[in-house]
């Protein structure tokens, strides 16, 4: 019974300790994109179904002289099939909710904002 117990405790704990460990990993991966770097503010684990969701996602060029993020966006659903894990495939999903995507047109001084991308209701993608 004690056995029972110190598992289910240790479980209870993992399952506490996980999101910020995630989002540590999350934070560490997207600051090393290259010319790109990024971060995420809170993931949120979704162990049942095999998912997790990034919150306020947002990429930015390095050494880019306009202070606008290249994409930006509130959540990000990732999920993993279980089925295919145990068949040894990554099959999955990914969800964006309102990304934005901002195009900087030239380099140095003279950057121009190009536009915005945003999901319309009817159109798929406007950009």
């Amino acid at each position: 019974m004690i056995a029972l117990v110190v598992v289910a405790i240790a479980a209870v704990a993992a399952r506490l300790a996980a999101p910020p460990v995630v989002k540590h990993y999350v934070n560490l991966a997207l600051a090393d994109m290259g010319e790109y770097t990024g971060s995420v503010t809170d993931v949120r684990l979704f162990l049942l179904r095999g998912g997790y969701q990034l919150r306020n996602l947002r990429i930015v060029k390095l050494n880019s002289t306009s202070d606008t993020p290249f994409i930006e966006m509130p959540t990000m659903d990732l999920s993993l099939q279980w089925r295919g894990l145990f068949r040894g495939r990554a099959v999955g999903e990914v969800v964006m909710y309102e990304p934005v995507v901002n195009l900087v047109q030239g380099e140095g001084a003279s950057d121009q904002q190009l536009g915005t991308c945003f999901p319309l209701s009817s159109i798929p993608w406007l950009c």
